[in-house]
């Protein structure tokens, strides 16, 4: 049921994890507790994402790493700076967001400690 209202009222899982928390609590019978289980499920398929990324034996062609970046990256509300490190056989080593901007920019810092950097 408020599963339903959910998809209902949000057009889809997409505009669910788009919505902040307190247009999902809106709905009756989502508290806090259900908003943090959705944001919970949302921070797991993206990192399914991730890790399907780098489960691929080799980056074949650029089509592959769009549908990464599109699918995970899309609904974001501010601008990311994102690395995909591959080896010298195409092979990803890691994906990393090491930058954070704004609505419509993201700077960034190339002598910055990457210790520092959020992943």
């Amino acid at each position: 049921m408020i599963a339903n209202d959910l998809l209902t009222q949000f057009g889809g899982v997409k505009g669910i994890f788009e919505a902040d928390k307190t247009e999902l609590m809106d709905i009756a019978g989502v508290g806090a507790a259900k908003v943090a289980q959705i944001k919970a499920v949302q921070a797991l398929a993206e990192e399914y994402l991730k890790e399907k990324i780098k489960s691929v034996t080799k980056v074949r062609n650029s089509k592959e790493v769009f549908d990464y970046l599109y699918l995970t990256m899309r609904d974001l509300k501010t601008e990311i700076f994102k690395v995909i490190f591959l080896d010298s056989a195409n092979q990803t080593i890691d994906v990393v967001n090491l930058f954070e901007g704004t609505l419509n920019a993201s700077s960034v810092y190339p002598r910055r400690d990457s210790e520092e950097c959020s992943q």
